[in-house]
């Protein structure tokens, strides 16, 4: 399993930020939408060091959603 740093947007509407273990990044929105998180942004984290940052993105980006779109 993989550990994925994510963004998203709370139940109660405010910013939420943390990580979660996954096989994949879409078991990882999976679990974060059934505890009431929508992601903004998804991050794996790399287990090589020498990539820098040690996070690598899932999207291949930035993800912008919008806050109307939420609800």
């Amino acid at each position: 399993m993989a550990i994925f740093e994510y963004k998203g947007v709370g139940p109660d509407g405010k910013q939420s930020k943390g990580t979660v273990e996954a096989d994949s990044s879409r078991t990882a929105r999976q679990k974060l939408k059934s505890r009431g998180i929508y992601t903004t942004d998804l991050k794996e984290r790399s287990l090589d060091s020498r990539s820098g940052s040690g996070v690598r993105s899932s999207s291949g980006g930035q993800t912008t959603v919008k806050l109307k779109s939420l609800t």
